[in-house]
């Protein structure tokens, strides 16, 4: 174990979910103890391009998009989906 890695926060906690619908973040959050939320989601192919069947390939967890899953959609909208549940979140704590 190097100093770097000792020096790290508590592990990760993943979790799966459609992180198009803000509740999926705010019930997360709802559990308590989060101390910061990390938006760290990607799409190389999606719906809109036609070749999102290859993302089982290319995709790290082997997703295969919907039809609703666009590059907009995957990107833009989930990481404010992630602000907005985290805004909700950090109220109660600034007060």
């Amino acid at each position: 174990e190097s100093s770097s890695e000792s020096s790290m926060p508590s592990p990760v906690d993943y979790r799966k979910g459609d992180v198009r619908k803000v509740e999926t973040v705010a019930n997360i959050l709802s559990e308590g103890g989060y101390t910061g939320v990390i938006h760290c989601i990607g799409l190389l192919f999606d719906s809109d391009s036609g070749l999102g069947d290859y993302n089982i390939f290319v995709s790290g967890s082997g997703s295969i998009p919907d039809t609703e899953a666009t590059y907009d959609a995957i990107t833009r909208l989930t990481a404010f989906n992630a602000i907005e549940a985290a805004s909700e979140y950090a109220k109660p704590l600034s007060k």
